[in-house]
């Protein structure tokens, strides 16, 4: 083995340490505390985004205030059985806070993935197969991934949690279970300030 081979070898393996450091000590959200879902203290800023809603009316960091909200990324035109279950779980999470009387109710948001198919029709008519009041939105797909880039990339069906300052206050993985997103959404909304 030439010394070449030996520096080449030896360069690859520091590397690889250096990288897989890096990588465990990136940040990320962590679950705690006995929640399914990530919690994120304090809440982090989301960057300024602009989209339509299914109704065709400005979607944006505005339109966050003074609400709780979930956001769920995906296609409404071709949808996934993930994606379907997540949605059914929200309406569910949903109907149970509010049959229950509590308060805040969160609104849910499904931010389209796949512009190029879903019309803000389809949009409309996909999110009110679950729940009437969910929103759908879309828009420019730069203007999309300003959003989607918050949920972490070994997450990807994962949905979002914003407070009603509009900041990023939760993760929640898959499985969803409706009582579990209910047990946790609770659980941060009364530690939230």
């Amino acid at each position: 083995m030439s010394k070449l081979n030996i520096v080449i070898g030896a360069v690859a393996v520091v590397a690889l340490v250096i990288g897989l450091k890096l990588w465990h000590q990136t940040e990320s959200p962590q679950a705690s505390g006995g929640l399914n879902a990530y919690v994120l203290a304090p809440p982090k800023d989301i960057p300024k985004f602009s989209l339509l809603d299914s109704t065709g009316k400005p979607f944006n960091n505005n339109s966050l205030w003074s609400h709780w909200t979930f956001v769920v990324f995906g296609s409404a035109t071709h949808s996934t059985e993930e994606m379907s279950q997540s949605l059914s779980e929200l309406n569910k999470v949903v109907h149970t806070l509010s049959s229950q009387k509590q308060t805040p109710v969160p609104n849910v948001v499904f931010v389209s993935i796949d512009p190029t198919n879903d019309s803000l029709d389809a949009l409309k008519k996909y999110t009110a197969k679950f729940n009437a009041n969910f929103i759908g939105a879309t828009g420019d797909p730069k203007q999309i991934n300003l959003l989607y880039q918050e949920v972490p990339a070994t997450k990807k069906s994962a949905f979002l949690l914003l407070d009603p300052s509009g900041k990023l206050a939760g993760i929640f993985p898959t499985p969803h279970h409706a009582d579990f997103i209910v047990k946790d959404f609770q659980i941060i909304v009364q530690n939230a300030g």
